[in-house]
């Protein structure tokens, strides 16, 4: 889980490959959707991105490649960040996630 600003600011950089997703919690003091940006760089692989808000619903995903950025819709409460070899489809949009 990535936390605090350090662990977000790294998040996946520099690994070879992602076998679990890494959650992002955003600070919601933070609210605002340039805040719930996400870049890939110093990425080695692609990645597929799961918004979801404050409700804990899906309510976007995309792809991003090595050295991109990508900014959502609307602000996030959490991300999700999957190898996009593992992700598999296994969240759709409108999905409730429960986070423990």
């Amino acid at each position: 889980m990535a936390d605090d600003f350090f662990s977000r600011l790294m998040g996946l950089m520099f690994r070879e490959n992602a076998e679990v997703p890494l959650l992002f919690e955003i600070p919601q003091k933070i609210n605002s959707r340039k805040r719930s940006s996400i870049h890939s760089f110093f990425m080695r692989f692609d990645i597929v991105l799961v918004f979801v808000d404050k409700n804990n619903l899906v309510y976007e995903i995309a792809d991003l490649t090595p050295w991109n950025y990508y900014v959502p819709e609307k602000s996030a409460k959490y991300i999700l960040e999957f190898d996009k070899k593992e992700f598999n489809n296994c969240l759709r949009i409108g999905d409730e996630i429960e986070i423990k």
